[in-house]
């Protein structure tokens, strides 16, 4: 079965390379957002093709494209102030954040090889973690620090067969530390808050 991912071209503001660049990121979020969340409880077909994990993949490779590309210049738009482009910008950043947190929170495609286990999902979405990671303030990686801890050391879960713990969760944890300490190695002296104050925070639309 061929599986394509469909992502509208997009209508690019040739006024200022600033502008552009935001266009263009705003243009593709609700697109890779949407495949990003497609049902990544269940990541096999089921019925349609948006369960599968291929699709899920596929937009987590094409975020970080785009991140790596037009990243700096996401949610900022001429005309605006120095400091509401930086705001703007940080909550777009967390709001990428957070959906490629409830990602890797809820995937569980694995593909065993052995006694290895491959999950691209889960490690495309950890290294588009870390690029989000190179604009986010210090407060905000120490967040993810925080959330990533909780994820690693995640009791009282349920899992078939039952062990008190789901590893797959805890696999993403520690794939999210790997990435983002490769970009962020100085947080490594600095110790996760134990109860953020915006850790219970929902992405916004």
């Amino acid at each position: 079965m061929k599986i394509k991912l469909l992502i509208p071209k997009p209508r690019l503001v040739p006024s200022t390379p600033q502008a552009t660049r935001s266009s263009l990121i705003q243009e593709l979020k609700p697109r890779l957002v949407k495949l990003l969340l497609s049902n990544p409880a269940h990541p096999v077909p089921r019925g349609t093709e948006m369960n599968a994990w291929e699709y899920r993949h596929g937009a987590a490779l094409s975020l970080i494209s785009v991140l790596k590309v037009q990243g700096s210049g996401a949610a900022k738009s001429v005309g605006t102030t120095r400091t509401q482009n930086l705001e703007q910008h940080q909550l777009w950043m967390e709001d990428i954040c957070l959906r490629l947190i409830c990602l890797l929170s809820l995937d569980q495609f694995g593909d065993y090889v052995g006694d290895q286990v491959i999950t691209p999902v889960r490690e495309t979405a950890a290294q588009a973690i870390s690029l989000v990671g190179q604009w986010l303030d210090r407060s905000g990686v120490q967040h993810m620090l925080s959330i990533f801890h909780q994820m690693v050391e995640k009791k009282n879960v349920y899992s078939n067969p039952p062990r008190g713990y789901a590893w797959q969760v805890r696999h993403a944890g520690l794939l999210r530390m790997k990435y983002l300490v490769a970009f962020k190695n100085d947080m490594l002296c600095v110790s996760p808050e134990k109860e953020p104050e915006n850790l219970t925070a929902k992405p916004h639309v």
